[in-house]
């Protein structure tokens, strides 16, 4: 499991070991995201479409927040 953070050098070099990934995605807007989370979530978009793009399985988490 990965909260999605990885730089594309990163994933490019552990790419070749990963069979799958699990992404937990926390939010489905930037600024929500950035107000739960104080982070981003177009980086976590984007190593999304890069494992996807490298054949790995992916599989995502989505936070259920109650009250939101």
């Amino acid at each position: 499991m990965t909260n999605g953070y990885i730089s594309e050098d990163a994933l490019n070099e552990i790419a070749p070991f990963l069979d799958a990934a699990n992404v937990d995605v926390k939010a489905f807007s930037d600024s929500f995201y950035k107000k739960i989370s104080s982070a981003r979530l177009e980086p976590v978009l984007e190593t999304c479409k890069r494992m996807q793009e490298k054949k790995i399985h992916l599989e995502l988490t989505y936070l259920i927040i109650p009250g939101y």
